[in-house]
């Protein structure tokens, strides 16, 4: 052997020996965290169930749920069989035990409404295409006459024009109408010259239709191919008839939201969690409507009344554990905010809407019962922020940023921030950190490389979405959150942890200025709006001292009234704390933030007890630790922005933190079926080889 050849082999084996000693190093550090008096509280959850089981709370829904299955009739009859056989207990029909739940079934699915619902469900999904055909073709034709008619009108200002629904100033509108029309008589005698088959069956069959059925209506391939009713082209065409004359005193978009409308409550009635998928990815695009707020309440009361309704017909089942314990008491505390309050109905009104939009969290919690459609709904909220994301980047490109949002006198260098679908940088801040640590999870977690692809798209365009918001109390957010979920993630993270830190450290010296300036204003208070936040924080500091333990009640208005007498003069008008905590505490009082704390307590010590078992549950327990770190990034930005001041954010909230006790049930379901396994696998045995290789 050379000498040069000593001389490599000497130096690979000094490298692989520090590389070898470096991660001995990690491991132990990481073993030390994980395993000591903090990591063991953190990972305590099971324990804290095992003495919550013991509770009078507990207790009493034992006893509500014994009251909603317990059977009257009881007594079984015996059947005699032949010598040599045992006497089986069957039931007679007449005498069946039913239940609360059997008779509510009972009850509900044979009432003439419901039977009239179902009948109209089979005969509009099992209709021949044909059938639709000539339906939408007699729809089309009268539409095309109405709308003729109606511009005939308009152009010679015929006094029986008021009796049409447009003016002379919507012929545009109208001559628009008559094309769709057109375009839809095109499509009726595709219709009708198509192969037989039902409605159902055609969607089923098409790629794009069929996709969005099966991987997010959860809609199964059995249900689609079933009998074919026969067909009644005569009424359909008098149905298409008087729809399209409709058209002459009602605007045609009325017909169509209506019949989207029907089929979207249909949907939801018979699929809540499809709701849940829709929910999360329209939540971006509500801001769209006039009162996106009062669209969102309305979409969750129709999901919890699906779900309430499946609960009570025994098709569900709702699980009560301690974080949900404490949910439910921080939203009893907001509903008694908006009843003992300054602010009058106002407050009340708005404890209403965050009672309705908190209870989604046990909506979640009941519905997402396995990764299927806890896969449908991640990778619905990806798809949402994907859009979002590229809208706020076309923004930047196109330089159309708002100007409203920033200290024009410090940052004149910095063109806008972008604000998407959510009117505001800070808000849509906010949404991009859930989105960015959702994404980051399905990256690592999921095995598609597909998905994973999607994943990674949907976290670049997040990220850079996220800086362009120039919000920087959500950078910082995201860069703590961001490091903690490496190093918990493994200990071979440490290195890249360390990496990152030192390059961003030395990147902050070759950033641009305006990047520099608007960083070091968190520490300089050379903004504004950072001076703005301390001198409303002196006022609700002020203020809480006077209503430590009762708080002012819920809502702008019962705020506003208290926070006048000790606003700083100049700042009277601030409408909120611009701090999570201080809003809640005056809110609320102590109670109400001593309660959310648990809650947030709660939450982490779920998740962190089923991430200890991640060697059997890996995409599960990455996904409730992403979810865990999506909250703790709003909690974080929450320190200098009330990121609940929107409700759509607030709502959010509630999903992610459902999505983080749904998974941990998913989770440690699937490990008690492991656990239950045939002996022909020794479960303990695996346990432990599984805990050897995590560590």
């Amino acid at each position: 052997m050379s000498l040069k050849d000593k001389k490599t082999e000497k130096s690979v084996s000094i490298n692989s020996k520090s590389v070898s000693i470096t991660e001995e190093a990690n491991r132990k550090i990481y073993r030390l965290v994980r395993d000591g008096a903090v990591g063991e509280y953190l990972s305590g959850y099971d324990k804290t169930c095992d003495r919550y089981k013991n509770t009078w709370f507990y207790d009493k829904l034992v006893w509500l749920r014994k009251k909603l299955d317990w059977r009257k009739n009881e007594e079984v009859q015996q059947e005699k069989k032949p010598d040599g056989m045992e006497n089986v207990g069957i039931y007679n029909e007449e005498t069946l035990p039913r239940s609360f739940k059997d008779r509510f079934a009972s009850a509900f699915d044979n009432s003439m409404i419901v039977l009239w619902l179902k009948a109209a469900k089979e005969g509009f999904l099992y209709t021949p295409l044909v059938t639709y055909g000539v339906m939408v073709f007699g729809f089309a034709l009268f539409m095309l006459m109405s709308q003729t008619l109606t511009l005939f009108l308009s152009v010679i200002r015929s006094p029986f024009a008021m009796l049409s629904h447009f003016s002379g100033d919507d012929n545009v509108l109208v001559i628009t109408y008559m094309a769709v029309a057109v375009v839809l008589m095109t499509v009726s005698l595709t219709l009708m010259f198509a192969k037989k088959g039902s409605l159902l069956v055609f969607l089923g069959e098409s790629r794009l239709a069929g996709f969005f059925m099966r991987h997010f209506a959860g809609i199964r391939p059995a249900s689609i191919y079933r009998k074919t009713l026969k067909r009644h082209n005569g009424k359909a065409f008098v149905w298409g008839m008087f729809l399209g004359l409709l058209t002459f005193f009602l605007p045609p978009w009325i017909l169509f939201s209506f019949l989207g409308l029907a089929v979207f409550v249909a949907v939801v009635l018979n699929i809540p969690e499809f709701g849940l998928v829709f929910l999360v990815f329209a939540l971006p695009f509500l801001s769209l409507l006039e009162h996106p707020t009062y669209v969102a309440v309305a979409i969750s009361l129709l999901i919890l009344c699906s779900l309430l309704l499946k609960v009570l017909r025994g098709k569900r089942s709702i699980r009560f554990e301690p974080t949900d314990l404490y949910a439910l008491l921080f939203l009893i505390l907001i509903l008694f905010g908006g009843i003992f309050t300054f602010g009058g109905m106002a407050s009340f009104r708005s404890a209403l809407v965050f009672c309705v939009l908190g209870l989604m969290y046990f909506a979640v919690t009941a519905l997402i019962k396995n990764e299927e459609w806890l896969k449908r709904v991640l990778s619905a909220f990806m798809a949402s922020s994907c859009i979002v994301s590229l809208v706020g980047i076309a923004e930047w490109v196109l330089n159309k940023q708002s100007k409203l949002w920033q200290d024009n006198e410090i940052f004149s260098a910095l063109a806008g921030r972008v604000v998407s679908f959510w009117d505001n940088p800070n808000v849509l801040a906010c949404y991009l950190l859930v989105a960015f640590f959702v994404s980051f999870g399905c990256m690592i977690g999921r095995k598609s490389k597909r998905i994973k692809f999607l994943s990674f798209v949907a976290f670049v365009l997040s990220f850079v979405c996220l800086i362009l918001t120039w919000s920087r109390g959500a950078w910082l957010s995201v860069a703590i959150v961001f490091v903690v979920t490496l190093l918990i993630l493994s200990h071979k993270t440490i290195p890249w942890v360390v990496f990152l830190i030192a390059a961003g450290i030395t990147a902050f010296f070759f950033l641009p200025d305006t990047f520099v300036e608007r960083v070091s204003s968190i520490v300089t208070f050379s903004d504004s709006s950072v001076l703005y936040r301390i001198n409303i924080w002196k006022g609700c500091a002020a203020l809480i001292r006077s209503c430590f333990f009762t708080g002012v009640g819920v809502g702008d208005v019962a705020f506003a009234e208290a926070y006048g007498d000790f606003a700083l003069s100049g700042i009277e008008s601030a409408s909120h704390a611009h701090n999570l905590f201080l809003q809640i505490t005056i809110e609320l009082g102590i109670a109400g933030l001593l309660v959310f704390v648990i809650l947030i307590l709660m939450l982490v010590r779920s998740s962190f007890s089923l991430f200890r078992k991640r060697s059997f549950q890996h995409f599960s327990s990455i996904s409730g630790l992403v979810c865990l770190s999506a909250i703790m990034a709003l909690l974080i930005n929450g320190m200098t922005e009330y990121v609940w001041y929107n409700n759509r954010i607030y709502l959010l909230f509630w999903l992610v933190a459902g999505l983080v006790t749904a998974i941990r049930r998913i989770g440690m379901h699937k490990l008690e079926e492991l656990q239950q396994e045939p002996d022909a696998c020794d479960w303990r045995a695996t346990l432990a080889r599984g805990k050897r290789t995590s560590k």
